[in-house]
């Protein structure tokens, strides 16, 4: 099962006959890591075009609250009343944006997260292969250390 997981996990390689690009033509063509990364990645840009979108909405939101503002002054409360109402939908729209900032931040470290625990496994998988060697040599001579052993590994 770990080396299972080392393989997918480690970038594939490229096999040159035909049968087995017919057999693996279904399957993702990169290791898991390598398709982690490139969904960080994506998610980074998704995030700066969602900022990006947010600090618009809030130059509209301050250019807007001037002109209530200006219009309240001005005792024009129509006018303030219809920019009041936009300003609202503005506001709604800042505070979902931020949300789904919010959502992707998560899903990045989420996934970060992910990475560094499979290098974690594909570093630590030999050390359990060669516990496991010397538990079976361990359990024949000394009983006890091949169960403290196992309970390790």
């Amino acid at each position: 099962m770990v080396n299972n997981f080392i393989n997918r996990w480690n970038s594939k390689e490229k096999d040159s006959s035909i049968l087995s690009k017919i057999k693996d033509s279904g399957k993702p063509s990169q290791g898991l890591k390598q398709q982690i990364v490139t969904v960080i990645q994506r998610i980074n840009g998704q995030k700066n075009k969602l900022n990006n979108a947010s600090q618009r909405f809030e130059q509209r939101d301050l250019t807007l609250f001037k002109r209530i503002t200006k219009a309240l002054t001005e005792r024009d409360t129509m006018r303030a009343n219809v920019l009041a109402s936009e300003l609202a939908e503005i506001r709604k729209v800042e505070k979902m944006l931020m949300h789904a900032g919010l959502a992707l931040e998560s899903v990045s470290i989420r996934l970060k997260t992910v990475s560094e625990l499979g290098e974690v496994m594909t570093v630590l998988a030999p050390a359990a292969g060669v516990l496991n060697s010397i538990r079976g040599g361990m359990s024949g001579i000394f009983p006890e250390a091949g169960r403290e052993i196992e309970n390790i590994g």
